[in-house]
């Protein structure tokens, strides 16, 4: 006993070292996949937190096969020089809790905080780069494993969102970074009035000013993008079935027309930009070439009077490899997207 107590000492005073020694250096690059969580954790707590932590960030979007948004992966703080830079990290752990974790976390905040958790009045803490450059870190910790699933269950939209917004800013950061089409964007502008910011590797597959439509595309994997609009003083005519319908026959007008599968196509009212949208997130089928997913976002500006749709999709018919961080690039591109008035 005495001997694993020492062991312990040393790994702990260990870390703060490390800690220390990299708060006082420069900062580097964070590392690991976009799409996985280290979960820096006892493997005893960790296998008892393991089920309610995936129902908070183990979220299953079908494309239509299912993919995971995020994937856990339960780290040792032996580990935790390895790991310290990795993208995503969560560090949990209770206060009644006799491993090494504990007095690191405690380490962590400051006595205010630490009272709060002992109250059950606070149990997630969110720390940005604290290693490592577009890193983000969430602390959890609560009085025991039980208070800590049920703060877990009650808070899991809210915890869910700082890490999928955090990987959707640092995406978006990317993919400007370097190449963004400053010259075609400035050119549809003075075109069509709207604004919107192009990656790299789009073209314009084909436009039409009389049907009101752009429709860009990017290949390997292919996607495109379409922006449409309708001018019009009735907001009330943009329905889910007009949507649909809309799509359906402007896609008459290129190579691969496909059609919107209705019965595997959801419907929600969303907050985009200023304006309240309907959202499309759905499947679209060819009898070409198959199918795919797509998501959508129909609006009406009052400034402008003018019904607009974004709709994005993509083909990837190579099952063993991911379709979200596609998608999720695509909804950024689709979120740059201001009307004219903007």
């Amino acid at each position: 006993m005495r001997t694993q107590k020492l062991y312990a000492f040393f790994v702990v005073t260990l870390i703060f070292i490390i800690v220390l020694a990299s708060g006082c250096g420069r900062k580097g690059r964070s590392i690991g996949a976009d799409d996985v969580i280290a979960v820096i954790a006892n493997p005893v707590e960790f296998e008892r937190l393991e089920e309610p932590l995936k129902e908070v960030f183990e979220r299953e979007i079908r494309v239509p096969i299912p993919e995971l948004t995020f994937t856990l992966k339960n780290v040792s703080l032996d580990d935790f020089d390895t790991y310290r830079k990795w993208k995503s990290l969560i560090i949990i752990s209770t206060l009644d809790s006799k491993s090494q974790v504990l007095p690191f976390i405690k380490s962590m905040l400051n006595p205010l905080d630490l009272a709060k958790v002992e109250n059950k009045q606070s149990f997630a803490f969110n720390k940005k780069e604290p290693w490592a450059y577009d890193q983000q870190l969430i602390v959890l910790v609560s009085t025991d494993i039980p208070t800590l699933k049920e703060k877990l269950a009650a808070n899991k939209e809210q915890l869910f969102n700082v890490m999928d917004d955090y990987l959707t800013s640092r995406v978006k950061r990317e993919m400007y970074a370097t190449s963004e089409q400053v010259a075609l964007e400035k050119e549809l502008s003075q075109k069509y009035g709207w604004k919107i910011r192009i990656q790299h590797d789009f073209e314009v597959l084909r436009e039409d000013s009389a049907k009101s439509f752009v429709l860009l595309q990017r290949k390997l994997p292919s996607r495109s993008f379409l922006i449409h609009w309708v001018d019009t003083a009735d907001p009330s005519i943009m329905t889910r079935e007009w949507i649909i319908k809309r799509r359906n026959d402007l896609s008459l007008n290129f190579e691969d027309a496909d059609t919107v599968d209705v019965n595997r196509t959801e419907t929600s009212t969303v907050d985009f930009g200023r304006h309240k949208a309907l959202k499309l997130t759905g499947l679209w089928y060819s009898g070409f070439k198959g199918g795919g997913p797509f998501r959508s976002y129909t609006f009406y500006d009052e400034r402008d009077r003018r019904i607009y749709t974004l709709d994005y999709a993509m083909f990837q018919p190579d099952f063993n490899r991911r379709k979200l961080p596609f998608l999720r690039q695509l909804d950024i591109m689709a979120h740059t997207f201001k009307a004219g008035s903007e």
